[in-house]
């Protein structure tokens, strides 16, 4: 997912989201850009832009 607000708001969701259900946590990474299947993800100050990833 991308986020446009604060990280402490992200956090406090995701450590909320993480209460729902004892047996399914959400692991998650805080960034600007994340490959997500073969696409980069890049959030550049609301805009979302795409381009092909390739492992390293």
């Amino acid at each position: 997912m991308t986020w446009n607000r604060s990280e402490e708001e992200l956090r406090k969701l995701l450590d909320d989201v993480n209460t729902w259900h004892p047996n399914i946590k959400l692991d998650y990474k805080i960034g600007n850009s994340l490959p997500f299947l073969d696409v980069q993800l890049t959030n550049n100050n609301g805009i979302l832009l795409t381009s092909v990833y390739h492992k390293p």
